[in-house]
């Protein structure tokens, strides 16, 4: 056992062993997995490109069928203004158009602002996540 080094006030090079005080491992025989798999989570998040308006296809899962038209004004007021700040999110068809999965008040307020193209997260979802 190698002797313990008074550590207060020295940094943390005297916090940590010398490479030779080190306790040996011990294989314990257990696979390791990570705890978090960030190439899943960013499939999951999708990546942000430009999609041309016409190209993108309402939700028909959407919840909403009526959006107060006031509200719609005023927010392709702020879009013209200060464009779009948070991207909507589409997953991509085989037919090269995409389906809005959430941000359906940005999109039709970009609509109103004449705005021709909008910053959208490009996901990977099937039929089920659309209903979330």
């Amino acid at each position: 056992m190698s002797k313990r080094r008074s550590a207060l006030g020295k940094g943390l090079g005297a916090l940590l062993p010398d490479e030779d005080q080190r306790e040996p491992s011990t294989e314990s025989g257990v696979e390791s997995t990570p705890l978090y798999n960030f190439e899943d989570r960013r499939k999951q998040a999708g990546s942000i490109s430009e999609i041309h308006i016409d190209r993108i296809d309402p939700n028909p899962y959407q919840p909403r069928s009526t959006f107060d038209e006031a509200l719609l004004d005023e927010l392709a007021a702020s879009i013209r203004q200060l464009g779009i700040i948070q991207p909507i999110t589409v997953r991509s068809l085989k037919s090269g158009r995409f389906e809005l999965i959430s941000g359906e008040r940005r999109l039709k307020a970009a609509r109103r602002a004449d705005i021709t193209s909008i910053p959208a997260y490009v996901r990977e979802a099937d039929t089920e996540a659309m209903l979330e």
